[in-house]
């Protein structure tokens, strides 16, 4: 799971700097649109409609508009090659928000199972939680008589193990040998 969640942080990152490129792009792109807007109202200005083109140099205003249409070419030349790489980059970003889609789907998936799972030993697992607490408080009640008993018959160990002795002294067996049974 923590793989998983490695592969989300950076498709996450991923997204983000793909989206960071495509404003940076656009902002380009409509600034290069602000220069020739500036200069389209410049020549509309000179040779539109009330303009003092009657009084001019015919020859000086067609050059002024062939320069001012080289300068709107020029600057419109890299707005094409901006354009396209805007579009390659909203393309990619659209790729990577799916397949994040795609990932934290199954990922929703499989926490959705793990919970089901996870309901399910629940009441097990109190069950055998109560089961242990049980057993300590029978264990409790029981370990008293238990060491009752053991101290009564450590005793009743020591009379046998003398008896024993005294049994195989009597039938001339040395200790160890076998039961007495077979000795005596």
């Amino acid at each position: 799971m923590n793989g998983e969640r490695g592969i989300v942080a950076v498709n996450l990152v991923l997204t983000i700097a793909f989206a960071l490129f495509a404003v940076i792009m656009l902002t380009k792109t409509t600034i290069a649109a602000q220069q020739i807007d500036d200069r389209v109202k410049i020549i509309n200005t000179e040779v539109g409609p009330g303009s003092n083109v009657s009084r001019l140099d015919e020859t000086a205003i067609l050059n002024t508009v062939a320069d001012r249409a080289d300068q709107i070419l020029a600057a419109a030349k890299p707005l094409s090659g901006q354009a396209n790489d805007v579009l390659v980059a909203a393309k990619s970003i659209d790729n990577t928000v799916s397949q994040i889609n795609t990932n934290a789907g199954e990922i929703n998936g499989t926490v959705k199972s793990i919970n089901g799972s996870l309901s399910t030993l629940a009441p097990v697992v109190s069950d055998i939680r109560q089961g242990v607490i049980d057993i300590n408080n029978r264990l409790d009640r029981v370990l008293d008589p238990v060491i009752g008993i053991k101290a009564d018959t450590t005793p009743i160990l020591a009379n046998v193990i003398s008896i024993e002795v005294s049994a195989r002294s009597i039938c001339g067996a040395p200790p160890g040998t076998g039961t007495l049974l077979h000795t005596c």
